[in-house]
């Protein structure tokens, strides 16, 4: 949101976020896409609610595939926004 110079509210929703993010960037749809059902992953274990219904943790392949989206998203982020020569 601070790269496309926007505020939003505070929110733990991945979704609600992409979808902000996405209408100043429409090339991240498919990180988006990718991201919006992660919000569980954070939400759920920092604020658990009754242990007896905990979810159960995301797989090792899930993480995996989650920082692989993460690492190409930055890297398209970094591309609309270079940091100045010299930094």
């Amino acid at each position: 949101m601070t790269l496309a110079g926007k505020r939003s509210r505070k929110t733990h929703s991945l979704g609600e976020l992409g979808a902000l993010a996405q209408a100043s960037f429409p090339e991240i749809a498919e990180f988006v896409s990718a991201a919006k059902d992660w919000t569980g992953w954070a939400a759920d274990y920092r604020y658990p609610a009754d242990p007896a219904a905990a979810k159960p943790l995301p797989e090792d392949a899930e993480l995996r595939q989650a920082l692989v989206v993460i690492d190409a998203l930055a890297v398209r982020l970094r591309a609309a926004n270079p940091e100045p020569p010299g930094s």
